[in-house]
């Protein structure tokens, strides 16, 4: 299925835990096409490696599926409130 304008799209969701985050790629009918599983690696010494893991999983996955156009990967992102230790929102993120 396509969208509106006749482009093929893919959708991301990505579940960022404590200790895993998970990601799964759907197609446009909804049809898991990938799922992957990462060690969080929420280290004090150095907080950027999991969000770094984060923006290469949808960069390469922009690249890989949508040959670099953004328009064409929608993703979704869940993570806990780190404070609260409890999940307060939910993110959704357009790539472009």
């Amino acid at each position: 299925m396509n969208n509106d304008e006749g482009i093929e799209m893919y959708y991301l969701g990505i579940d960022i835990g404590g200790t895993h985050t998970k990601a799964v790629v759907l197609d446009a009918q909804g049809e898991v096409i990938e799922q992957r599983k990462l060690e969080t690696e929420d280290s004090a010494l150095n907080p950027e490696i999991w969000k770094s893991k984060i923006f290469g999983l949808i960069q390469s996955k922009t690249d890989e599926l949508a040959n670099g156009d953004s328009s064409k990967l929608r993703c979704g992102i869940s993570a806990p409130d780190w404070q609260m230790g409890e999940i307060r929102k939910s993110s959704i993120c357009r790539s472009g």
